[in-house]
């Protein structure tokens, strides 16, 4: 026995030289990583909760803030393996549309690309040089709200980068958002006229949340609540059901299962984030909601529970197909009844107001402007310096508008054929990251299927409104996609290492022969042969893999 502990490697638990971004250093300095993830944190609500941060200066100090946080765990931790395509093909997208809206204040020679407009401004006698943006001053500064959800998103990767710190990520998203629907409600109810702080002047009529458009804020609500109902959904695995029916239904033997108190208050926190939804009237946001919700509960009642299961030397019965499309269609009910049940003040304006909306007369102008700028735009930012030249009279002349209240037309309009490119790259991106999390995380399928639907949400809200162009929520939006993409690409994923190099003795090489192969599947249930033995998820679609722990 002496003989073998002498030969046996020596375990220190000083930090391994050359492991940087490792394991190692993670658990050496747990402070530091605690500290980061909870700077990150406080970020999210300064960012909500100065309106959302419409104003300069709220947005300068956010993007600095993210930034350096951003540098930050770079520099202390890196990023994980198997994270870091998703990672790298964000820094991409930023160059892209960062460099495009940043050329587009740069004169080019021989006046190349530049709008039209400058000849106008030369024929005044206003010298100026001539670029593609019909106000180079606010393209500048617009690159900061074009940057920050792209950073947010870079940081959480860093910052979260396993399946535990992503859900600690999600819950925080989830209840915070829940105990502002409960702070809105209740100003709402007892304050109407108060926004916050300040005399509520907009929307008097309707929940805001801490954002000035109940547009916004029923967006905001939307997404909270699939976050607390996926939060729900997974703690719902923990529950044994047939011991619990069993109970209810007064069975001689039969015990009350133990409580669950975090399914519970995920569930009690997003009916009131529903409520919350459903009280700001918006159309888009509960519509788009609604659709959300329609598509990714009966998805997952398809799945079912997908836990891992210690099943000995038994077999389970694969689900059959007519059993799955009946949970399907029992769970596309429910959410109709729900869906009409409680939406009555957004569906009584939709009646009331049909499709009598401003938006409706502008868009027509707004695409004649696309079509006259579709290759190169005419400057990040620049949408209401541009719009009151195509506006149609018909449409009158009351109301300003700053937006387009559609993210694509504005997007288009800005920045060309590039936004259109970027938007497909991204987009398919995150379906084929959130597809693999589908298919192999199986307890964990519901946060990709959280992410779809977060995706959904935004890109239909996106068609008539622009919640995803107000800082406060595109921040929470990056957020949520850094912790369900997090979760799709790997199980455990930690930071990268390099390895030791080390003058000790290695142990002897495994023999590839004598590893038991991996017990196969029957429909949503392992076949174990060795009760302690159970799946691991896959660790991503990359061959490194993530770190085993």
């Amino acid at each position: 026995m002496q003989e073998e502990l002498a030969k046996a490697p020596v375990v220190s638990s000083a930090p391994i030289e050359g492991l940087k971004g490792s394991r190692a250093r993670r658990t050496t300095h747990p402070v530091l990583w605690a500290g980061l993830r909870v700077a990150y944190m406080i970020g999210l609500l300064f960012v909500l909760v100065p309106f959302g941060s419409t104003a300069e200066l709220p947005m300068s100090l956010v993007t600095v803030y993210f930034t350096v946080l951003a540098m930050a765990i770079a520099l202390a931790f890196g990023i994980a393996k198997p994270l870091r395509v998703a990672a790298g093909l964000a820094v991409g997208l930023l160059v892209l549309l960062a460099g495009w809206a940043f050329l587009q204040t740069v004169p080019l020679p021989d006046h190349l690309l530049a709008n039209p407009i400058w000849t106008s401004v030369k024929d005044l006698g206003v010298t100026a040089a001539p670029v593609i943006s019909v106000a180079p001053g606010d393209t500048r500064f617009a690159l900061l709200g074009l940057a920050l959800p792209f950073i947010v998103f870079l940081a959480g990767l860093q910052a979260f980068p396993d399946d535990k710190s992503a859900k600690l990520l999600l819950a925080f998203l989830g209840i915070s958002g829940g105990v502002i629907a409960v702070w809105s409600i209740g100003q709402f109810l007892l304050s109407p006229d108060m926004l916050l702080t300040e005399k509520k002047k907009y929307y008097l009529d309707s929940v805001t949340g801490v954002f000035v458009n109940r547009n916004t804020a029923a967006t905001y609500f939307g997404i909270c609540s699939l976050i607390l109902f996926s939060l729900a959904w997974q703690n719902a695995q923990k529950v044994d059901w047939g011991r619990l029916s069993a109970w209810i239904g007064g069975a001689a033997r039969a015990s009350m299962p133990a409580f669950n108190w975090r399914m519970w208050t995920y569930s009690i926190l997003m009916l009131v984030c529903l409520l919350a939804l459903f009280m700001t009237r918006s159309r888009a946001g509960v519509g788009s909601s609604f659709l959300t919700f329609l598509a990714m509960v009966p998805i997952l009642a398809a799945m079912g529970f997908r836990r891992e299961r210690k099943m000995g030397f038994g077999r389970s019965r694969r689900t059959p197909p007519w059993q799955r499309a009946m949970r399907a269609a029992m769970a596309m009910v429910i959410v109709v009844i729900a869906g009409v049940a409680f939406s009555g003040r957004a569906a009584y304006r939709a009646s009331i107001e049909g499709v009598d909306d401003p938006r409706f007369c502008v868009w027509p102008g707004i695409v004649h402007a696309v079509r006259n700028n579709w290759l190169t735009g005419t400057g990040l930012g620049t949408f209401q310096d541009i719009f009151p030249a195509y506006r149609d009279p018909q449409c009158g002349i009351t109301g300003t508008f700053t937006r387009a209240h559609s993210v694509y037309l504005q997007g288009f309009l800005e920045l060309g054929i590039v936004f259109v490119i970027a938007m497909v790259v991204g987009l398919a991106a995150l379906v084929i990251i959130h597809v693999h999390g589908l298919k192999s995380r199986r307890s964990y399928a519901v946060f990709p299927a959280l992410g779809f639907g977060a995706i959904l949400l935004v890109a239909a809200h996106s068609v008539m409104d622009f919640s995803l162009q107000i800082p406060g929520f595109a921040v929470i939006f990056a957020a949520t996609l850094a912790a369900t993409t997090a979760i799709s690409l790997g199980r455990n994923a930690l930071p990268s290492q390099s390895k030791p190099k080390s003058t000790r003795s290695q142990p002897p090489p495994v023999n590839l022969k004598t590893i038991e192969m991996e017990p196969p599947m029957v429909g949503d249930t392992e076949i174990s042969e060795d009760p302690k033995n159970s799946r691991r998820d896959s660790a991503g679609p990359f061959p490194e893999g993530g770190l085993k722990t």
